[in-house]
């Protein structure tokens, strides 16, 4: 089996971003040393975009430090990585605190990307989420992370924007892994199922993140090949199928018609209670 190259992306200020990146959200909280040992692993594969975030708390080892020490030990000579970490919630308040304590946790100079991980903000006192109305509102948290630059870069899409697709391989127990229509498509091309949803997002254009502390999946998941037109037409329809159109993270953490004190309303997102996108 031939795969294809992983693309990088030029984004809209020059800077380059390695098509595939490793995710370093775990899935569960706890557990740093299984953060640390993903990107070990990654970085041994030629993984050199690694995506984690001050949000990703752990028992004893926390996820940046975790990310930092891996980096550390790995040997790979800075420039050569591209290190992605986001504002936690309870610092939409202290920007410039917030990429301070980042740095120092990942042991950097500086990050190559660095987000606002969720539009709600956090009461660092008391844990309240603040509602939409409420200073700071995203707005006003995602002007402070544009004075942390030197020069304030222009929004603008005519510049090229690249579509980031987090958690693109869905949840363990996601229909794909059990569908026929993957199964015979995986068979066909001599892959894994997570290959070919992978395949499918990078012949897309867009980047994405899978995470995978397991060395032969973490190999595999830099092993793409090419679709068919056909086989992209019958992923790019899926979604049509009855019961297929919803999405497959925070599912569980959807209380009472919100996340994270938001509903899906003021989050953005076209949802219903259950996560189906509203017809």
């Amino acid at each position: 089996m031939q795969f294809v190259q992983i693309p990088t992306f030029t984004l809209n200020d020059g800077n380059k971003m390695p098509g595939i990146g490793m995710g370093c959200w775990m899935g569960h909280y706890g557990g740093g040393e299984e953060a640390a040992r993903t990107v070990k692993i990654a970085l041994e594969l030629g993984y050199r975009h690694i995506d984690t975030a001050a949000g990703y708390l752990w028992t004893g080892l926390e996820n940046e430090d975790a990310v930092g020490q891996s980096i550390a030990e790995s040997g790979v000579p800075r420039e050569e990585l591209f290190v992605v970490t986001k504002l936690a919630m309870p610092d939409h308040g202290r920007v410039e605190e917030g990429l301070d304590r980042s740095l120092k946790a990942l042991g950097l100079d500086y990050v190559d990307l660095y987000l606002m991980h969720w539009p709600q903000a956090e009461d660092p006192e008391t844990g309240r989420m603040l509602r939409p109305h409420e200073s700071p509102t995203f707005v006003e948290t995602w002007l402070a992370m544009e004075k942390l630059l030197s020069t304030v870069l222009e929004f603008s899409k005519s510049k090229g924007m690249v579509v980031q697709a987090y958690t693109p391989m869905g949840r363990p127990s996601a229909p794909f892994y059990k569908d026929p229509i993957f199964v015979s498509m995986a068979e066909k091309y001599g892959v894994q199922i997570g290959q070919i949803l992978l395949s499918w997002a990078v012949q897309h254009g867009t980047m994405p993140i899978p995470k995978s502390s397991n060395r032969e999946r973490a190999q595999q998941n830099l092993q793409v090949v090419r679709l068919s037109q056909e086989d992209m037409t019958v992923m790019d329809e899926y979604h049509k199928r009855p019961g297929m159109h919803r999405a497959l993270a925070y599912i569980g953490m959807i209380k009472d018609g919100k996340l994270f004190g938001w509903t899906m309303e003021e989050l953005g997102w076209p949802y219903d209670d259950e996560a189906y996108v509203k017809s």
